[in-house]
């Protein structure tokens, strides 16, 4: 077996979390779908390039989309 083989048949390792711009918590691909800033489709958010996937624009846009700043949503963005 050749090197390039064996590259070829060795799984790339699956992306658990990432860093979500708008919270800054890392949270799971499947999340980031569900995201208002995020656009991309699960394989391209398990790139892990953000520029393929999300327009969150950290000091111009909004963090929060209208609960309380009592909820616990508000803490965790």
């Amino acid at each position: 077996m050749s090197e390039n083989d064996e590259h070829a048949t060795t799984p790339r390792p699956r992306l658990v979390r990432l860093l979500c711009k708008r919270t800054g918590q890392q949270i799971p691909p499947d999340e980031h779908e569900r995201c208002p800033y995020c656009f991309g489709k699960l394989a391209q958010v398990e790139t892990g390039r953000h520029e393929t996937f999300c327009d969150y624009r950290e000091g111009v846009d909004p963090v929060h989309f209208g609960s309380p700043t009592t909820d616990r949503r508000f803490e965790q963005g």
